[in-house]
């Protein structure tokens, strides 16, 4: 099981235990923008406010009271404004993360997904009897590096 599996099933027994039910907010592990909040983080305490009418600091922090989640793991988990959910990975797991990469080299993070698939990607529509306009610029670089990738 990978760590975000597990602090997936972690946040959602928190859940659980805090009586809160709601199959229809998935719980999203992500890594924060800013790498000082945290290794990964949640933000199911904001995606539950509106459905409990309740203040998402408070749930955050309700849940990080409650999570129980491997000290080899996770190390700290904060609950912080607006509502975020921030772990911060345990050594253990950061020296297998390096070793994993290390011992795959170039090949760490390949993926053979979608291999085989055909797909079309249109990404530039630059009205042929108006200007050009910087959006249709950028729109076309991404659409080439969606295509290169």
């Amino acid at each position: 099981m990978s760590v975000r599996e597990t602090i997936a099933i972690a946040v959602s027994d928190a859940l659980k235990r805090l009586d809160i039910i709601a199959p229809d907010v998935p719980v999203m592990i992500e890594r924060p923008r800013d790498a000082s909040h945290g290794d990964i983080a949640t933000t199911v305490a904001m995606s539950l406010a509106k459905k409990l009418k309740r203040n998402p600091i408070e749930i955050a922090e309700a849940i990080a009271r409650t999570i129980d989640v491997p000290g080899d793991v996770v190390a700290g988990v904060d609950a912080v404004k607006p509502g975020f959910i921030n772990f911060r990975l345990a050594p253990p797991v950061l020296r297998a993360t390096v070793r994993e990469v290390l011992s795959q080299g170039d090949r760490y993070g390949a993926s053979s997904d979608g291999a085989g698939r055909r797909v079309q990607v249109e990404y530039v529509s630059a009205n042929p009897t108006g200007p050009l306009v910087i959006v249709s610029a950028r729109a076309a670089a991404v659409g080439n590096a969606i295509l290169n990738l």
